[in-house]
C-alpha cells in the first residue's frame, strides 16, 4: 500500500492517534440536535409558509422546555461553534504540515455529510409531493422547485441565492458548513497570520448580521470556535489543567451574567458569551477526566442523523395524520412528543450505524484505492 495512503486512513482514526477524543463535546452535539426538535415542533401545524396560531403554553412539556421552544434556533449556532473548535483543534496542524491535502480533506468532508444530505433531500422532495397531492399543501416550506433543487444538490441553498427555506430545510446549516470548510482550508493555506485571519472572519460575521443571518452566525460562530481552539492550545501549554478549568468556569458565569442583563438580543452575543465558555469548560473538564461523558457518546454519534431526519419524519407524520383524519391537536400531547423522539432516535441510530458509517467508509476506501 502507498505510504501516503497508509498515512491518510480515515479522519476519526487519525484524531484518536494524535489528540484526546473529547467525549463531552460529542454529548453536547447530541443535546443540541434534540433541542432543534423543540424549535421545529410548530412546523407540524404549518400549511405552506403560513405559521400556526398556537398558544406556546399548549406545546408538549412547555413549562419545562420553554427556553428550547423560544430560542432553539441557537442550537444550530452552537453546532457552528463546536465545528469550528473541533476543526481547528484536530485538523489545523495536519493541514498546515501538509499531512492532509485539499483533495483528501474534500473527500473526507463529502463522504461524511453528503450521502445523508442527498438522501434526505430526495426523501423530502417525494414526501412534499405526496403531501401536496394528498393534503393539498406542503408542510412548512413552499420552495420545492427545480431551481432550489439545484441549489440543494450542490449545497448552495443557504449562501444567499435562495428565495426561502426549501426541501429538507434544516440542511441550510449543512450548506453554510460547506462554505465554512472551504474558508477554513483556505486560511490555513495562505501565508498570512492565521489568528488575524480568523479574527477578521469573526468580525466579518458580526458585520453581516443585519444583512444575512445564515452567513453571519455561521462565520461568527465557526471561527469563534476556531479562535477558542487556538487560544486553548496556547493556554494548555502554559497553565495547569485545574487553572484552565477554573478560568473557563469564571468566563462561563461572567458571560451568562452579562447575557441575563442584556436588553438587546443578538445570537452572536450568545455564541461569544455563552457557547464559547461552555465549550471551553467541557473541554477543560475532559482534559482532567478523559472519559468524562464517554458513556453518552452515542447521542453525539447519531446527532447528524437526528438533525437531518427529523423534518422528513415530521412530513411522514403529517401525511399519516391527515390521511387518517386525526385532529392536529394530537401534536400537543406529551405522549405523542415522547413517541416521536423515540422513533427518531431509533431511526437516527439505524441511519448512523447502517448507512452513514458504512457509506462513508466505502467512499473513503474507493478514494484511497484511486490514489494508488
Amino acid at each position: 500500500m502507498d505510504v501516503k495512503i497508509q498515512q491518510r486512513r480515515d479522519m476519526e482514526s487519525e484524531v484518536k492517534e494524535n489528540k484526546q477524543h473529547l467525549y463531552s463535546l460529542d454529548f453536547l452535539r447530541g443535546i443540541a440536535a434534540y433541542i432543534v426538535i423543540f424549535w421545529h415542533w410548530k412546523m407540524l401545524f404549518y400549511i405552506n409558509n403560513t405559521k400556526p396560531q398556537i398558544e406556546n403554553h399548549s406545546l408538549p412539556f412547555y413549562d419545562s422546555f420553554s427556553l428550547f421552544y423560544n430560542h432553539g434556533l441557537l442550537a444550530v449556532e452552537f453546532f457552528f461553534c463546536l465545528s469550528g473548535f473541533i476543526f481547528f483543534y484536530y485538523f489545523k496542524s495536519k493541514i498546515e504540515n501538509g499531512d492532509l491535502s485539499a483533495k483528501q480533506f474534500a473527500f473526507d468532508r463529502i463522504s461524511r455529510i453528503y450521502p445523508l444530505h442527498i438522501v434526505t433531500f430526495i426523501l423530502v422532495a417525494a414526501l412534499q409531493f405526496i403531501s401536496l397531492h394528498s393534503s393539498g399543501y406542503y408542510l412548512a416550506f413552499i420552495y420545492n422547485d427545480a431551481y432550489h433543487a439545484f441549489l440543494n444538490v450542490f449545497m448552495l441553498h443557504a449562501w444567499g441565492f435562495q428565495s426561502g427555506f426549501s426541501y429538507n430545510a434544516p440542511s441550510w446549516s449543512i450548506s453554510i458548513e460547506s462554505l465554512l470548510y472551504l474558508l477554513f482550508f483556505i486560511i490555513l493555506m495562505v501565508k498570512v497570520n492565521k489568528t488575524m485571519l480568523t479574527i477578521a472572519l469573526i468580525i466579518l460575521g458580526a458585520l453581516l448580521y443585519p444583512y444575512s443571518y445564515n452567513l453571519s452566525v455561521g462565520l461568527f460562530s465557526f471561527f469563534s470556535g476556531g479562535l477558542l481552539a487556538m487560544v486553548y492550545e496556547w493556554i494548555s501549554k502554559r497553565a495547569s489543567k485545574s487553572i484552565t478549568l477554573f478560568a473557563s468556569i469564571v468566563l462561563l458565569l461572567s458571560g451568562f451574567s452579562i447575557l441575563v442583563f442584556r436588553s438587546e438580543f443578538n445570537p452572536n452575543w450568545v455564541a461569544a458569551l455563552l457557547f464559547i465558555p461552555v465549550i471551553l469548560t467541557f473541554t477543560s473538564v475532559s482534559a482532567i477526566f478523559p472519559h468524562f461523558m464517554k458513556k453518552l457518546k452515542f447521542f453525539g454519534d447519531i446527532s447528524f442523523s437526528i438533525y437531518l431526519i427529523h423534518f422528513p419524519l415530521m412530513i411522514m407524520t403529517s401525511i399519516a395524520v391527515n390521511f387518517m383524519g386525526i385532529d392536529k391537536s394530537l401534536y400537543l400531547h406529551d405522549y405523542f412528543f415522547i413517541g416521536f423522539v423515540m422513533v427518531l432516535t431509533l431511526l437516527g441510530a439505524i441511519s448512523h450505524y447502517h448507512f452513514e458509517i458504512p457509506l462513508m467508509k466505502f467512499i473513503r476506501n474507493k478514494h484511497s484505492k484511486a490514489d494508488r
